[in-house]
C-alpha cells in the first residue's frame, strides 16, 4: 500500500503493513510503519530509511539498522543491530530486547522493559531522556561507546559489566545539554 501523503512528506514512499505475515523487510529509503497486526521477522533499514514498529502482540526478531536510517521501536525486539550513524528509539515498556549490538550510531532509550545483553562497540547509548529505571543483565562495553546519561534522569543498572581495553566512556549531562554533548562527540569537537 502506497500513501500518497509520502510526497507531501518530502519521502520516496511510504509503505504501511497491518494484518499480515513478512518474512524478510529491505528498506533502502522512504518510511515504513509496521501497524501492530503484522507478524515482521527481520527487517533491515539502510539509506535515510525511517521505521516505526507500533506496539502488538508480535516479536520482530532481527531488527538491523544501517547508514542514516532511523527507526522506532515500540514492540519486543529480540536482537537490535545497529551501525554507522543510524538512530534506533526504544520508547515501550514492552519491548524487552534479548540483544543489543551497537558498531555505531546510537540508541536512544526513553522507555523499555529490561535489556538481556549490550554489546557496545562503538557508538552512543542514550538514557537522558529515560521515564522509569532500566535493568541491563550484562554490559560488554568497548572504548568506542559512549553512554550518556542525566543527572536528573532515573538510575540504570547493569547486573554484570565487562570492560575491554578501559570500557565505555560515560558521560553525565543535563538534559538540554544532550544533543550539544552528542554532537560533540560525533564530531569529535
Amino acid at each position: 500500500v502506497m500513501k500518497a501523503e509520502a510526497e507531501k512528506a518530502g519521502l520516496a514512499a511510504a509503505l504501511i503493513v497491518n494484518t499480515c505475515a513478512v518474512t524478510t523487510a529491505y528498506v533502502k529509503s522512504g518510511q515504513l510503519i509496521v501497524e501492530s497486526d503484522c507478524d515482521m521477522a527481520t527487517c533491515y533499514q539502510y539509506g535515510s530509511s525511517n521505521a516505526t514498529f507500533i506496539a502488538g502482540s508480535f516479536t520482530l526478531t532481527l531488527l538491523e539498522t544501517y547508514d542514516n536510517a532511523t527507526a522506532e521501536l515500540k514492540r519486543d525486539v529480540t536482537t537490535l543491530a545497529v551501525y554507522g550513524q543510524s538512530v534506533c528509539t526504544i520508547n515501550s515498556r514492552t519491548c524487552s530486547p534479548t540483544t543489543i549490538n551497537m558498531r555505531g550510531g546510537r540508541v536512544k532509550i526513553k522507555e523499555c522493559g529490561a535489556v538481556t545483553t549490550i554489546n557496545g562497540y562503538a557508538g552512543t547509548h542514550d538514557l537522558t531522556e529515560l521515564k522509569e529505571p532500566l535493568s541491563i543483565t550484562t554490559l560488554n562495553s568497548y572504548p568506542g561507546l559512549t553512554i550518556l546519561v542525566s543527572a536528573s534522569s532515573l538510575a540504570w543498572t547493569p547486573g554484570t559489566t565487562n570492560t575491554f581495553a578501559g570500557g565505555a566512556k560515560v558521560v553525565n549531562v543535563g538534559l538540554r545539554d544532550s544533543t550539544y554533548v552528542l554532537d560533540g562527540l560525533l564530531y569529535h569537537e
